[in-house]
């Protein structure tokens, strides 16, 4: 069910099929955002002297990611795959 203002409701009203047209908005929406989520790219650092592994999706913070742990500067890995 959707509450709508008095100004949404009369266009509503005008329009052939206004549950049809927010079904298929809402689905449209769905799939921007699933494509967004898949299409993320994800980078990653490594601390070999911790086996310590670091992602995110900002390459900036891995390629200047220090290691949690011994506090050295982590190898940037790249892309994750």
């Amino acid at each position: 069910m959707i509450t709508l203002d008095p100004t949404s409701w009369e266009y509503a009203a005008k329009m052939k099929n206004f549950s049809g047209w927010v079904r298929k908005k809402l689905a449209e929406e769905f799939l921007d955002h699933a494509e967004k989520e898949l299409s993320k790219v994800e980078w990653k650092a490594y601390c070999a002297e911790c086996d310590v592994t670091a992602t995110s999706p900002h390459k900036v913070l891995m390629e200047y990611k220090y290691c949690p742990q011994c506090h050295k500067a982590m190898k940037f890995m790249g892309q994750v795959e």
